[in-house]
């Protein structure tokens, strides 16, 4: 082997690693240009989820709060309102006993005394049943049944 021939085969081989590189260069770039996108995504999907949950936290402290002083004020009006419904119970009481009693609705000239029922006749006479059996009782069991394996 010459020198020519030691130089062409290093200058193809180094061409050939540079053809390489250029293809892996560009694949990789395509792929890490799509997971770039893709992390850039998440990210402003998990500041928006998180910008919203800050928000939905404030708007629940408010809530507490809220809830808090109905709490207060329902304390505060407790013994009013416990002294409003004992007046009121007392007059409902008193009211009640002054009201005469009430008159009957349904005077017992206005209610009708049942009709006893009377004997329909017999859509099937017993001279239409032929053969029939009795019916089991609910006492009675059924025989034990005996299950037996499959033959392959």
């Amino acid at each position: 082997m010459d020198l020519a021939t030691i130089l062409a085969a290093a200058g193809g081989l180094l061409v050939g690693v540079l053809v390489a590189l250029g293809l892996g260069a560009t694949w990789w770039g395509a792929r890490l240009k799509t997971a770039a996108q893709r992390i850039a995504t998440l990210e402003e999907s998990r500041q928006s989820a998180k910008d919203e949950s800050g928000h939905l936290r404030r708007q629940v402290e408010q809530l507490q709060h809220e809830v808090n002083e109905l709490r207060m004020q329902a304390m505060r009006n407790r013994p009013r309102a416990e002294a409003a419904t004992e007046a009121r119970g007392e007059a409902e009481d008193l009211l009640l006993r002054a009201a005469p009693p009430a008159a009957d609705p349904f005077p017992a000239t206005m209610i009708q005394p049942r009709k006893p029922p009377t004997e329909a006749a017999d859509p099937f006479p017993a001279t239409m049943i032929q053969g029939r059996r009795p019916q089991p009782d609910a006492e009675t069991t059924f025989p034990a049944t005996d299950i037996q394996p499959r033959k392959p």
